[in-house]
C-alpha cells in the first residue's frame, strides 16, 4: 500500500513493486495539510505502476492525478528555460571557467533537442530513451570521457529538477556511461623537463619549476605573489583556487635557489609571473 514522506520541501510516494522499493517526488509540498492530498496523488501513482504503464502514460496519470488531487496544473518547465535558470543559480557559488563548462556540456543538449526532439518541450517530457539517443548521438563526434562529462552536468541538471518538484524522477538514472578506454597517460620524465627548461623563457621557466617542485595547477602557479612565498620559514602558503583549500608546502633547496634569481620587489602583492598573471586575470583561464 502507498504511503508518504517528507524529503525537503516535498512530499515523496512510497510503494513497493514487485518486491522493489519505489519512490517518487509527487511535487506536493511537504505541509502536513496537504498529507491528505499527497497519500491520494501516491495511491494512484501505485495503481498505474501495478499496471505497468509506459513513461508517457506514467506521465499523464501524474499530471491528472495531481490536478484532480491538487486542483491546480502539475509544475513543470521548459527544458530551454530550467537549464538557462539552473546555469544562472551556479553563478556566484563556482568560478566563470566551471560556469562556462557546465553552460559547454548543457548547451549541446539544447541543441541536439531542438533538432531531433523538437517536441519535446517541458522538462517533464524527457525520457531515458531520449538520454540514451543524446549519448549515441554525440559519441559519433565526441570521446567517450568527454560525452560522460556532459551527461553528468545533465544529471546536476535534472537532478535539481526532481528537488524543485518538476519531475518525479531523473531521466538519466539507469542510464549507462559511455565505455571509456584507459586513458594513455604519464608523468614527464626528466629529461623532458629539462627539455623544457632548455627553451622556456625566463617566466615559463619559473613557472614549471614551480610547478615541479609544488604539482600544484598551472593558474595557481600564474597567480602566485610574493606574499605567498615565505623564505624564512621556506614555506609556500596559499588558498586554492580551484577547491579553496589552504596549503602549506616546503619550499625545496633548488627552488629557494631560484627565487634568488627572480626579479625582486618591496611589494608582497606582486605577482611572481605578471605576464601570465595577466593573461589569466583578462581570459578567466590557463588555456591560452
Amino acid at each position: 500500500m502507498a504511503s508518504v514522506q517528507q524529503k525537503g520541501k516535498w512530499w515523496y510516494a512510497r510503494f513497493r513493486i514487485d518486491g522493489k522499493q519505489t519512490s517518487r517526488n509527487l511535487g506536493i509540498e511537504s505541509k502536513p495539510s496537504l498529507k491528505k492530498k499527497a497519500i491520494a496523488l501516491a495511491e494512484k501513482l501505485e495503481q498505474e505502476l501495478r499496471k505497468g504503464a509506459g513513461a508517457a502514460k506514467f506521465q499523464n496519470t501524474l499530471r491528472g492525478a495531481y490536478e484532480e488531487v491538487s486542483g491546480t496544473p502539475l509544475p513543470t518547465a521548459e527544458v530551454a528555460t530550467y537549464i538557462d535558470q539552473w546555469l544562472e543559480s551556479k553563478r556566484g557559488s563556482v568560478e566563470e571557467a566551471t560556469l562556462e563548462y557546465y553552460r559547454a556540456n548543457v548547451g549541446g543538449f539544447q541543441t541536439w533537442l531542438k533538432a531531433d526532439r523538437p517536441e519535446r518541450i517541458a522538462i517533464n517530457q524527457i525520457t531515458n530513451r531520449d538520454i540514451e539517443a543524446y549519448r549515441s548521438h554525440e559519441l559519433t563526434r565526441l570521446s567517450p570521457r568527454t560525452v560522460n562529462h556532459k551527461l553528468k552536468t545533465l544529471n546536476m541538471v535534472f537532478l535539481r529538477a526532481v528537488d524543485d518538484g518538476l519531475i518525479s524522477s531523473n531521466p538519466l538514472k539507469g542510464v549507462a556511461k559511455a565505455k571509456e578506454k584507459a586513458p594513455n597517460v604519464r608523468p614527464f620524465k626528466l629529461e623532458e623537463i629539462r627539455e623544457v627548461l632548455a627553451i622556456a623563457d625566463d617566466e615559463w621557466r619559473s613557472m614549471v619549476l614551480l610547478g615541479f617542485y609544488t604539482g600544484q595547477r598551472l593558474k595557481d602557479i600564474a597567480l602566485f605573489r610574493w606574499q605567498h612565498v615565505d623564505l624564512a620559514l621556506k614555506k609556500i602558503r596559499f588558498i586554492t583556487s580551484k577547491t579553496g583549500r589552504q596549503m602549506v608546502i616546503p619550499i625545496a633547496a633548488p627552488l629557494i635557489e631560484h627565487f634568488g634569481t627572480l626579479q625582486s620587489t618591496d611589494d608582497p602583492h606582486d605577482y611572481l609571473h605578471p605576464r601570465a598573471a595577466k593573461e589569466v586575470l583578462k581570459q578567466g583561464k590557463t588555456g591560452t
